[in-house]
């Protein structure tokens, strides 16, 4: 068991404990596998919430300096790329199978004269379906503003049943991109990358997040 999971025993026991009543367990584990790419969060930066109802949270927050997750042009750089994979598993009880799998993210990007932007995040069993990313594309040239804020959205639905089974753990990976360009000669940056919704435009602090949700059902 690893630590995340370890901490969520740790707290369900306790809170049955001091209550004198037992807690309902949700009727499914998750286990962050791995997190690697350029601009990612911490391991310890990634938050799971299980529910007893078959709901599941969790939340990858780009908060440290260091895990701005922002591709960014500066001086001679013209082209700056990032990308972060999270790969968690699901591992249901055995009466219960995926309904969906969904995610949202907030982003943000600024142009510089000629500039282009792009931000793309799927989230998906690899190796089993192969949904297209969904994406954004920003260039100076087709008279977009310069700067601006988007919203992503995508679910899974219909997960196939090779992987999708009573009692199954199934593999997840949530996958985020994005590319910044400037040429050579503009005297202004370009950037895109994850927002904070509550903030004001370009202002790097507070809650950066992507977040995924999931809900399990019944197979009886």
């Amino acid at each position: 068991m690893n630590r995340l999971l370890a901490l969520l025993a740790l707290q369900m026991a306790s809170s049955a404990y001091s209550t004198g009543n037992q807690v309902p367990l949700p009727p499914f584990t998750i286990e962050i596998v791995d997190v690697y790419g350029s601009g990612c969060p911490e391991m310890d930066q990634i938050y799971v919430h299980l529910s007893a109802d078959g709901n599941y949270y969790i939340a990858a927050q780009f908060n440290e300096y260091e895990d701005y997750f922002f591709a960014e042009t500066y001086q001679d750089v013209t082209t700056s790329r990032v990308q972060c994979t999270i790969d968690y598993l699901l591992h249901l009880s055995p009466n219960y199978k995926l309904d969906f799998a969904e995610f949202y993210i907030d982003g943000e990007y600024h142009l510089s004269e000629s500039g282009t932007a792009f931000y793309s995040i799927r989230h998906n069993v690899p190796g089993v379906d192969q949904p297209t990313f969904h994406n954004i594309s920003r260039n100076a040239f087709d008279h977009d503003p310069y700067s601006g804020n988007f919203q992503l959205f995508g679910s899974i639905e219909g997960i196939d049943s090779r992987v999708n089974y009573c009692g199954a753990s199934i593999p997840l990976q949530v996958q985020i991109r994005a590319t910044a360009r400037k040429a050579i000669h503009d005297k202004r940056e370009s950037f895109v990358g994850v927002d904070n919704a509550a903030a004001d435009m370009g202002e790097r602090a507070g809650e950066r997040k992507v977040n995924c949700y999931g809900q399990v059902i019944s197979c009886q």
